[in-house]
């Protein structure tokens, strides 16, 4: 599971990402180290790319369309939900 947190200056940015393995409540934060390609919450679209730096969590994309989103990490494509509650 991945928790965003938004920050709103100007306009909404991620502030951080918490990557949370099965079973772990805690997670791993990621501050800084992670690209948001695209992010547009009226139109419900984001991409972050997670290229490494922390050796608990590995490379990542996630894509979001609406309420769907995609998770590649390790070779391998999750698709889940998404909720958009800000």
């Amino acid at each position: 599971m991945l928790d965003l947190e938004i920050g709103d200056a100007d306009r909404p940015v991620v502030a951080s990402v918490t990557f949370h393995r099965p079973g772990d409540a805690q997670g791993v934060v990621l501050r800084g180290n992670f690209r948001v390609k695209a992010f547009d919450p009226r139109r419900q679209e984001l991409v972050l790319v997670y290229g490494g730096g922390d050796g608990r969590v590995e490379p990542f994309t996630l894509t979001v369309h609406g309420n769907r989103a995609s998770l590649e990490v390790a070779h391998t494509r999750i698709r889940a939900p998404f909720r958009w509650s800000m």
